[in-house]
Parts: structure tokens; sequence; C-alpha cells
């Protein structure tokens, strides 16, 4: 088995312990980096080693992990499995440029401390099965009884039969895909499909997705969008479903 090399981008604060232990958990020889260029040397002498190690990115947004997927973009085939990590949360345009450049996770210092070192686990793991199986997509899985979306639920005309849905699972089928969501975003793809050409406010979606009453609604709101903006990234893989989560500025959203 090729050995697993973490590179932690880690800011002023220090790195986060939750993700430090789920890399851990996955046998990541873990190398901590202060700057941008100590990160890039790290990668570049880690690439050099025969045979080349799994080499898995963690990098702390306000300590330049954009700038880094950037350099990373140019200089590198392909991106190794990254998480970003955003202890601010205020800043979209963080989370749409890092799913642009390929980012497999996304996550907030609002996550759960459990959820953060289970993803850390996870995509430290599925770096390896990938290098057995480099076909297969991280978000498609191949089995699972799907909940069919029926006639008469007053479901737009057009998507009628063209997809299942199971709401329990939270998976999507699609023909001969399965699309898997986090609970996050199948609660998200759930409450707007169930709702579809209604504006769902931003206060109703926090409430029934974060499943926290006593959450504040502008910080819930600011924990929900890193997911709205994964899952509809992934849904625009698939044109029956493309485009259809629509921002109602200043409202909510809306499934058409």
């Amino acid at each position: 088995m090729r050995t697993r090399v973490g590179i932690y981008l880690e800011g002023d604060s220090g790195s986060d312990a939750a993700i430090m232990r789920g890399m851990q958990q996955a046998n990541c020889d873990i190398i901590e980096t202060h700057s941008v260029s100590e990160a890039l040397d790290k990668i570049r002498s880690a690439l050099t080693h025969e045979p080349a190690p799994l080499i898995i990115l963690v990098a702390e947004v306000q300590a330049g992990a954009i700038p880094l997927l950037i350099i990373l973009h140019d200089l590198l085939p392909n991106l190794p499995p990254t998480l970003i990590f955003d202890r601010a949360g205020d800043d979209i345009h963080a989370v749409v440029r890092a799913l642009q450049l390929g980012v497999r996770e996304y996550l907030l210092l609002t996550d759960p401390d459990l959820n953060r070192e289970l993803s850390a686990r996870l995509l430290a793991e599925r770096a390896g099965a990938e290098q057995q199986v480099p076909a297969e997509k991280p978000d498609v899985i191949e089995e699972v009884e799907p909940v069919t979306v029926s006639p008469g639920t007053g479901l737009p005309a057009n998507l009628d039969n063209q997809f299942q849905w199971d709401p329990i699972g939270h998976v999507l089928h699609l023909g001969d895909s399965y699309v898997r969501l986090s609970p996050i975003e199948g609660r998200i793809f759930d409450l707007l499909l169930t709702n579809h050409n209604r504006t769902v406010p931003m206060e109703e979606l926090v409430r029934h997705v974060l499943t926290n009453p006593n959450v504040d609604v502008e910080d819930g709101v600011k924990q929900l969008r890193p997911h709205i903006v994964r899952l509809r990234r992934k849904l625009e893989r698939y044109p029956v479903l493309s485009n259809r989560i629509l921002n109602m500025r200043g409202a909510g959203y809306m499934f058409i």
C-alpha cells in the first residue's frame, strides 16, 4: 500500500484537531505548513519520491487555500484529493472558486467536530481506493432501492419519470446513474423538490435542514450556503436537473 501523506496548510490558529484526527485515523503522515510557498515545496518534495506517496491536501481559506489551488491547477495534471477548511465562512466566492478548481470537501468551523473528522478520514481513505479503481466517480454508488417520484404528485411535467429520489438514503437515481447527496444536501433537495415552483424562505431552509431550533437565522444561512453550492454543482451534471435551483435574491431558493 502506498504511503499517505497529508499536507496541511494551516493559519495562525494552528491545525484543526478534528481534521487532524481524521487524517491520522486514515494512517496519514501529516506535514504541517504555514505558507503557500512552504506547502508547494512539501508537495514537490513528496512527488519526487519513488514510489510517490498518495498526497491528501488540507488547506485553510484564511491561510491562502485559493491561491494555492490556483497554482497547483497550473502545475499538476490532477489536483490531489483536497479538503478546504474555512474558519470564517463569510465569503461565498471562496466556496465557488474552490469547487471550480475541483475541491472534494469544503468544511466550515461551524460543522460539528465529528463531521470534520469523518470527512477528513473518508477523503484520505478514498484516495487509496481511487488508485485501484480510477474510473469510479466519488458521487456515484452502485446499489440503492430508490423511491420513485410518481405522477400525480404535482411535479413539473418534464420531470415525471425522469429520476427517482430516495429521501431516506439521500440518493438520486437518474437512468443508470446513482448520485449520493450528503445528509444536508439531501434535506435541502427534498424540501425544495417538495415545494417546487415556490420560493422557500431561508428561515424555512435553516429550520428544516439544520434541525437546530436554537440556531440564529443569519448564522444558519452562512452554514447552508456552501452546501447549496455543492448541491447545485452536483445536479448540473444532469440536464434534467441542471439550473433548476434558483436563488431568489433576498427571499430564498426555488426548485423549478
